[in-house]
């Protein structure tokens, strides 16, 4: 029996914990190779003087493709972040070339660039229902105003960085003058401005191949106003048969085989907050316990 590939930040990050816990499970050999340890030499990729050879592989698992280097010990604020989605791609080309199944491999090869602001002109393009949003090639305060007034966004307005996620880099200006100074230091950083929307909690629907895991509903903690789980929301199971059938169509539309849906429920019907690719899936095995997300994936991946 051939190996699964793995690659990830490390071995005890929940999603690619849970894989490997689904592999053991079923007896799928696999070999593991940090995000970190790859070097590109003409055409070849190497991990600790290893040359990675995809022909000894049935099929390829790949975590968030992007990790923390700390500079100090227990200095959580002094790190450097790397986002690898260069290298991400050149992985997958040579998994395509191999004919590997992974998840999300066409969709992100025709996507390369795929952060915030890429995936709301997609929404556009594929005719999804999402919430208004704006991208500046300059964010000079006085451009994101005459935006606001052109597409008649008010304040609050909500401010996002483009490769951010997990609730990290995201900002609320509740006036002109809270903008400019979210923005002071921004002006070469790219982001996508929406406006926010009033809510009591979003939605998480988890897609695999076209099917449904489940609905969970996530709030704010007490003086927060985002609702995501890693930073201390709450967590919920819902039941919404036209929720999960709507995300769906989003996946379909969008042509992916795995993603996390983000929406919110507005007087005026669903719409998307974002779609992740790399959905992490902790939060939703603790509200559906019974629900083993990566024994799904790798059904998938598998068949």
């Amino acid at each position: 029996m051939k190996k699964i590939l793995i690659v990830g930040i490390n071995e005890k990050i929940h999603s690619t914990k849970r894989f490997i816990q689904a592999l053991k499970k079923n007896q799928i050999p696999y070999s593991f190779f940090k995000w970190g340890s790859f070097i590109f030499y003409e055409r070849g990729i190497f991990s600790e003087n290893t040359r990675l050879n995809l022909n000894e592989f049935s099929a390829v698992f790949c975590d968030i493709p992007s990790y923390n280097v700390h500079l100090k010990k227990d200095a959580s604020q002094n790190k450097i972040h790397f986002r690898l989605n260069n290298e991400l791609h050149e992985l997958l080309k040579r998994i395509k070339k191999s004919k590997l199944p992974i998840i999300n491999r066409d969709f992100l090869i025709r996507h390369p660039f795929y952060n915030k602001f890429t995936q709301a002109e997609i929404f556009s393009e594929c005719a999804i229902e999402a919430i208004p949003t704006f991208h500046l090639s300059d964010n000079k305060p006085s451009m994101v105003l005459d935006s606001m007034r052109l597409f008649d966004i008010r304040f609050p307005l909500v401010i996002k960085q483009s490769d951010g996620g997990m609730g990290q880099f995201v900002w609320k200006a509740e006036d002109e003058t809270e903008l400019k100074k979210i923005l002071c230091e921004k002006r070469n950083v790219s982001l996508i401005y929406q406006p926010f929307i009033e809510n009591d909690g979003d939605f998480r629907i988890l897609i695999v191949s076209g099917k449904s895991l489940g609905i969970m509903r996530r709030s704010a903690k007490e003086g927060e106003w985002k609702n995501n789980f890693a930073l201390g929301g709450k967590v919920f199971p819902h039941k919404e048969l036209e929720m999960e059938n709507f995300a769906k169509n989003v996946c379909q539309k969008m042509g992916m085989d795995y993603a996390g849906v983000d929406i919110f429920k507005t007087k005026t019907g669903y719409k998307v907050i974002e779609v992740n690719v790399f959905a992490c899936f902790e939060g939703f095995e603790k509200v559906f316990p019974k629900i083993n997300v990566a024994e799904h994936i790798l059904k998938f991946l598998t068949k």
